[in-house]
């Protein structure tokens, strides 16, 4: 999905993320610049299910 700021901010997901009812978000602590490897690399620090707009 990307770097998320300080900021709030709103953001779509593209068609096929598994991002339809029932979905999940989670949120993980990664290096400055992001993941090296483009998935999840450090720990979780929030989660919770998607709520469709």
């Amino acid at each position: 999905m990307g770097l998320v700021g300080t900021e709030p901010a709103r953001l779509a997901l593209p068609p096929g993320t598994g991002s339809g009812a029932g979905a999940t978000l989670a949120v993980s602590v990664e290096p400055p610049g992001g993941s090296p490897t483009g998935q999840p690399t450090g720990q979780v620090v929030y989660s919770g299910k998607l709520i469709p707009e």
